[in-house]
């Protein structure tokens, strides 16, 4: 079943949930979902919400939380790997690999021995790009959250 993070004040007093931007371009397009369809949504929280479909726009998705329950596939142990930076895309493979071993967070260190030196503008770049990489390795073993 699909999975999505939201965050936790994203549902409605009447358990209305409204997904905009890629999550809901992915819904409606890529998975081509129809209304009555199911899927899942995490938040921050580690709470997992059972959603059905309810309408679908050009660029939203509306949904109604029938169920909710603490994530059973969230680790219980919170787990921070400290990484040395590295040369090329090893590190966004370090990241991926990490978040779907469980790793709650993963801090980039940059050491005396470290050969690569990122400047300010490509860091804060990265930083995005790692991030997404982290969310959607995190959608690949049922995680609770998004580290």
């Amino acid at each position: 079943m699909p999975r999505f993070f939201i965050k936790s004040d994203a549902v409605g007093h009447d358990n209305t949930v409204v997904l905009r931007g890629e999550d809901a371009i992915h819904i409606s397009r890529s998975l081509r979902m129809t209304v009555g369809e199911e899927l899942v949504l995490c938040d921050e929280n580690g709470t997992e919400r059972q959603c059905r479909i309810t309408e679908i726009r050009k660029d939203e998705v509306i949904l109604h939380s029938e169920s909710e329950r603490p994530c059973e596939s969230e680790p219980t142990i919170r787990v921070t790997l400290y990484q040395a930076l590295t040369k090329g895309e090893k590190f966004d493979w370090i990241i991926q690999k990490s978040v779907e071993l469980g790793v709650y967070a993963v801090v980039p260190v940059l050491t005396s021995r470290c050969i690569s030196r990122p400047d300010t503008k490509s860091d804060e770049k990265k930083g995005l790009r790692r991030n997404a990489i982290a969310k959607e390795a995190a959608k690949q073993p049922g995680r609770g959250i998004q580290p």
